[in-house]
């Protein structure tokens, strides 16, 4: 019974840490649109997150920035804008 109260404990834990990692780390929608406010000079009324894709701890933005269409990947708290060629 003990092992299975331990199992069951670590496995809550486990579930958890995603979740809690990014919004401890920065995975949040805010962040990322005050990291493009900053960055592109372009105020949050003009920011539209247009598609969002999570996998595990890793965010993939298609995001209108003043009307241009641009990529971003957000890792924890890093922000790195995809190039497209």
């Amino acid at each position: 019974m003990k092992k299975l109260i331990v199992i069951s404990v670590f496995t809550l834990l486990l579930s958890s840490c995603g979740n809690l990692s990014s919004k401890l780390m920065g995975g949040t929608e805010s962040n990322l649109i005050s990291y493009i406010e900053m960055t592109e000079e372009c105020p949050k009324d003009k920011i539209v997150i247009k598609d969002k894709q999570k996998a595990g701890g890793l965010f993939n933005y298609i995001v209108d920035v003043c009307g241009k269409e641009k990529m971003y990947k957000q890792v924890g708290g890093s922000i790195t804008e995809i190039k497209r060629d």
